[in-house]
């Protein structure tokens, strides 16, 4: 019964490690999607701009 819980444990260790490492692949993507486009604000009208890299 413990060996079973022990095992369950590593198996949900395991997904959450691939998840975190998920998120971190996906706030890259959005912090590289924010560099690449710069938003500016006018009096009336909102200015995005393409930065080039």
């Amino acid at each position: 019964m413990l060996q079973l819980a022990a095992k369950n444990l590593k198996y949900v260790l395991d997904i959450s490690e691939k998840q975190v490492n998920q998120a971190l692949a996906k706030k890259d993507e959005v912090l590289n999607q924010y560099n690449y486009l710069t938003i500016l604000a006018a009096n009336d009208r909102v200015i995005v701009e393409k930065k080039s890299i």
